[in-house]
């Protein structure tokens, strides 16, 4: 019998963005380009980033507890690394972030692989 391959592709990268995430200026918006169907997202804090993704009217809305259902957008804790896949239809897609208290830096690269 052969072996199966369960090897996952390496992540490629196309294009570095950074979100600024905070309370006080609500759901900042960021721009990716249209080559790639993963995002690799970094949240380097301190707080939680609240993500959500769409076209440009995109809003993302922040939560209380990480793990309650009705947190509203994406949680990406503090210090995580997620990969998110994406429709690779061509068109930019838009990520928006906010925190529930305090900042966040997210780091997103769009890309291909894993």
């Amino acid at each position: 019998m052969a072996a199966i391959s369960t090897a996952l592709p390496a992540f490629f990268p196309e294009q570095n963005s950074t979100l600024a995430c905070t309370t006080t200026s609500g759901s900042t918006n960021v721009v990716l380009g249209t080559v790639g169907d993963t995002l690799l997202l970094r949240n380097e804090g301190p707080s939680t980033a609240f993500l959500a993704f769409g076209n440009s009217g995109v809003t993302a809305t922040a939560g209380g507890v990480v793990n309650a259902s009705s947190d509203g957008s994406f949680p990406l804790l503090a210090g995580e690394i997620s990969t998110v896949r994406v429709d690779n239809a061509g068109s930019g897609l838009n990520v928006a972030g906010i925190t529930a208290a305090g900042t966040a830096t997210v780091r997103i690269s769009r890309g291909s692989g894993v």
